[in-house]
């Protein structure tokens, strides 16, 4: 319950977090605390879909677990298909699962064969969060789900159907595993293409670039495969064991060849908490003050953070910063929070991973400040990358910054800028 507040009060606008805080909640059976927070998620949150229909549920949620003894006929949604076939086939303890991730050629595939062929007698379970369609023997598995980043999978375990059923009780994410090719990750962060590009995107409108999907699956996860080590030098096996320990510092790294994996480190390992993975990406632990980051600077992998009080100049963020590579040159991972003189009543995220970069309005910042959820305005970016100079990131950003003299001049003064970041915040 403390990390998904925590989560709410570092992402204010990220309707997730209240999903998770109210799933607590209605675990705990308190149905109208769960209910306040939802509300809360609707009146600050960006994306409102999932949170109304959170809502929906709820409005009689009680009453339907009262009565959730009476048998049904048929099955009243997929979730209580699934407690049925649990049941039939005599597990009365929670299943636990594990969920694999990775991008096509990492050697999910060779993992997953490993598994479902072991020898060990396991009451395990395991979803494959694929990417495309897999050649696994139809006598092992028969069915798989769709391309989705993993926070959404893992918390589809913990939300009520429309008749309040859920997973809890019968199964539950134990391991969220994401496979990753060493052979291929650097290549990956100077990759522009969108995931419909490739055939990969969930809808034809999907926006999600290839390198955003692979820092999401690789930022949540318990533990991170690196496979494939065999096809690069030693060296540069280090290297990207250790920018994986600097994105995700709380995850298990574990240098493999084809997949061979001990069993008992990615099933049953009781690693996986819902609110502790929300918080553990690498950036988010750095803002947080919690970071214990390995040593990893034998490789070049660093990271800083930069923070200020004093709100940008627009003009010069967009022409000297945004416009610019210098910044980015040896940046692979930047995530974060900035204000704009223009715009002194918004906060804006900062987010790029390789090449993909995103700047857009993430909340009211009057609202967040009524709220008691956001600190005074305050730049808080963190960069990770390799041979990155924090000197170089500080003196580049102190550049954007306005001057003694440019504070004292009036709002209006910004008006003539405002259409830069406004293109932004309607995009």
């Amino acid at each position: 319950m403390t990390e998904a507040a925590e989560a709410i009060r570092l992402q204010p606008a990220w309707h997730k977090g209240y999903l998770r805080k109210s799933h607590a909640l209605i675990c705990l059976q308190q149905y109208t605390e769960a209910s306040e927070v939802i509300e809360q998620g609707l009146h600050r949150a960006r994306s409102t879909a999932s949170l109304l229909e959170a809502k929906e549920a709820l409005q009689d949620l009680p009453s339907r677990l009262k009565h959730s003894k009476k048998p049904r006929q048929q099955p009243a949604s997929s979730i209580q298909a699934v407690l049925g076939k649990l049941q039939a086939a005599g597990i009365d303890t929670a299943l636990p699962i594990t969920v694999l991730s990775g991008f096509l050629g990492a050697g999910k595939t060779t993992l997953l064969n490993r598994i479902l062929s072991s020898e060990q007698e396991l009451k395990v379970a395991v979803i494959v969060n694929d990417m495309a369609e897999i050649n696994i023997d139809a006598e092992l598995v028969r069915g798989r789900a769709g391309i989705s980043e993993p926070l959404p999978v893992a918390a589809t375990f913990y939300m009520p159907d429309a008749s309040g059923n859920t997973m809890e009780g019968y199964a539950h994410i134990d391991t969220m595993v994401t496979v990753v090719d060493a052979s291929n990750l650097m290549k990956t962060f100077e990759n522009h293409d969108l995931l419909v590009d490739c055939n990969l995107g969930s809808t034809d409108t999907d926006q999600r670039t290839v390198v955003n999907l692979l820092i999401d699956q690789i930022e949540f996860a318990d533990v991170l495969v690196l496979n494939k080590v065999d096809l690069v030098p030693t060296e540069e096996a280090g290297k990207v064991a250790a920018l994986l320990h600097r994105l995700n510092p709380t995850a298990r790294v574990l240098p493999v060849v084809r997949c061979e994996v001990p069993i008992h480190s990615i099933l049953n390992t009781k690693r996986f908490d819902l609110d502790k993975a929300s918080l553990a990406a690498g950036w988010k632990q750095e803002l947080l003050g919690e970071a214990r980051m390995p040593e990893s600077h034998e490789y070049g992998i660093s990271s800083c953070v930069y923070r200020s009080t004093t709100a940008f100049h627009p003009h010069r963020l967009w022409t000297q910063a945004l416009e610019q590579k210098e910044l980015f040159n040896k940046v692979l991972r930047s995530k974060g929070f900035f204000w704009i003189a223009s715009h002194p009543q918004l906060v804006w995220e900062w987010s790029t991973a390789g090449v993909s970069r995103s700047f857009k309005v993430y909340g009211q910042y009057k609202q967040l400040q009524d709220d008691a959820l956001q600190s005074p305005p305050e730049q808080k970016l963190v960069f990770i990358g390799v041979g990155l100079s924090e000197l170089f990131v500080k003196c580049v950003l102190d550049k954007c910054l306005l001057t003694h003299d440019e504070a004292l001049l009036p709002h209006n003064t910004w008006g003539h800028w405002a259409s830069l970041w406004d293109s932004v915040q309607t995009s």
